[in-house]
This record gives C-alpha cells, structure tokens and sequence, in this order.
C-alpha cells in the first residue's frame, strides 16, 4: 500500500550511539549509547550531560520523585539520578543472567519494566575470528519495584526484547521483538507480573525503539531500513519518516505531544562508533534527528486543537510535529 513518506533533519550530532530518548517536563532526554552519557536537549539542539553510566546508558525513565532511572547495560543494574546529579544504585539484577539490559519503561505505579538483551548481540552478529560466535538466547522482561526489589515479569522469554511502552488506549504493555520481528502485548496484573501474552503486529522488519501515540498505534524504528514506521494493531504501515543513517529508536514530545524525535546513527559497534570522527557535516555521526515534512508543533488540525498527549515523555531524535491520526 502506499502511505506517507517525509525525510528529516540533524538536531544533534555528533553522538556515538544515540538511543532511548524520552520527553520529560518540557525537556528532551537521549542516551548516547556508547559514550556511556545520558544528554538533555534544548530546543536548539544544545546538549548537557546529565549523568554519567559507566557500563553504557540505556532505556530512561522517572520516579514520582522527580528523580531520573538509567539502565547501566552491561553492569545489569539500574541507576537512580538525583536533581542535583548524584547517581545510586536503584535496582542490581546482577544475580539474574549475564546479558547486558536494553530498555525501560516506568508506569503509572512507579513500576520499571526492564529489558534483558539475552546474549551478546554484537558477537551473535559480528563474531571475530579469534573468538567462538555467540549463541542466540532468549532474554526476559524485569518488574522493578519502587523499592528497587526486581523479578521476572514473564514466564517465557523474548526474542531481543527492546522498545518498551505502554498502550494509552489498551493500558497494555508492548514490547518489540528484534529478532522475532513481531511486537508482543502484555496484561499486567496487580502484582506487576506480564499475563496474556498476544502479538500486537507482525512485522516484514526487526523493530528496535518504539513510541506509543494517542490513538494506540506505535511509531516504530526500523534500523535496517533506515526509517521510523507508523504501525497500526495488527501490522498495517500508515506512514513513513526515512533517515539517512540507521535509525535506532523513536519518541513523541513537544508542546503537544506529537513532535517526533528519532534517534540515528551510522554503526552500532561500540569500537567503531567511538572511532567516527565527530561534529562535521560528512561525519555520519549519531544524530538526533526531526522531520522536516511536517508543521511546527503546536498547531491544530483542520481547526481543532489538539488535546495533551498522555505519553509526553517519550521522545527520539527527529522531531515530526503534528503526527496523522490512526483510523
């Protein structure tokens, strides 16, 4: 079918990995993956670093405390972020599996659902001769308490379990599958444990970060494809945001809720990202990256204003204003 298709714009360069942006008080954050940092942006595109994470930033979230939680990939921990930068120890998952975490989401109950990889994906898909490859493993989904007390959330594993989210029309979570090329659907019960386990879509690409929009569809990035997908329930693509790097994650932000941010970069191997040189115009650095085929955020819709999004604090590295509504 056909569907719409726009191109988008730097915001930010000169990043190694940038991944797992969220919206947050009027504020967009992103983690540069490789840098182990985790970066605020202003509107113009200015970065500060916010915290340090020394075994490479992941998925972002926030307490009710106002205060910041970063996943510390290969240290299998979880990190709380002072108002003032202090960083402590929120969750340790060290005990429970060897593979580095991915990504979090934090939901209504201050409940942090957290990613596990399931095995090394850098040496599952690019072995080095002098070292056995890899062996491909399922990874699982953790319930984090406000307490920091973390378990199993699911039974059965995940195929690379990354972008997670939660539905504001179903209240489900949904989780993309890398390797299964699907987005799977969860209940949750009371407890924070992930029941009914449903496919939300199946997917012709391996998903990577995912945002949820008002009207329960997903914007879904599509690394191999060098684009952010529009995906409706069930797997139907409504629309299109192309990159010119791979593009590693999406998040809806801005002033009211519809601005895309995509996150993009030209290699997600942490040696050769780091050796990219930075900050020139034919770099082809990580980016944070905008679409420049819509209007600016803040503007109606055929004269109606447009009502706050429940899920501002998702953001990406492309901003795409005013996003179409599902039908």
């Amino acid at each position: 079918m056909s569907h719409p298709t726009t191109a988008t714009e730097a915001l930010v360069s000169g990043l190694t990995a940038s991944e797992c942006p969220r919206w947050h008080d009027e504020q967009l954050y992103i983690s540069d993956m490789h840098a182990r940092t985790v970066l605020a942006v202003a509107a113009g595109g200015a970065t500060r670093v916010v915290a340090e994470v020394p075994g490479g930033a992941g998925g972002l979230g926030w307490l009710p405390d106002n205060s910041m939680v970063v996943v510390s990939q290969a240290e299998r921990r979880v990190l709380r972020v002072d108002a003032d930068g202090g960083v402590h120890v929120h969750a340790d998952l060290t005990d429970s599996g060897e593979s580095p975490l991915n990504d979090v989401w934090v939901d209504g109950d201050a409940r942090a659902y957290v990613g596990e990889m399931g095995f090394d994906v850098h040496a599952f898909l690019h072995p080095r001769p002098d070292q056995p490859k890899a062996e491909f493993r399922l990874g699982r989904i953790y319930a984090v308490e406000p307490t920091g007390e973390a378990r199993p959330a699911t039974a059965e594993g995940l195929r690379f379990p990354n972008g997670i989210v939660t539905c504001p029309v179903s209240g489900r979570l949904v989780v993309a599958e890398s390797f299964g090329f699907a987005i799977a659907s969860f209940e949750r019960d009371a407890s924070g444990s992930l029941t009914n386990a449903e496919t939300w879509a199946q997917l012709t690409f391996a998903p990577d970060g995912i945002a949820a929009d008002r009207d329960g569809c997903l914007w879904v990035a599509d690394p191999a494809g060098r684009r952010a997908v529009r995906v409706a329930p069930g797997g139907e693509e409504l629309e299109v945001v192309t990159t010119d790097q791979q593009c590693l994650s999406v998040a809806l932000g801005g002033s009211d809720g519809r601005a895309l941010f995509l996150c993009t970069t030209p290699s997600t191997q942490p040696d050769e990202a780091r050796r990219l040189p930075a900050h020139t115009a034919d770099a082809g650095d990580g980016r944070v990256q905008r679409d420049r085929g819509r209007r600016p955020v803040g503007r109606q819709r055929d004269g109606a204003a447009l009502h706050q999004d429940p899920l501002r604090r998702q953001a990406s590295i492309a901003e795409s204003p005013d996003g179409p509504v599902c039908p």
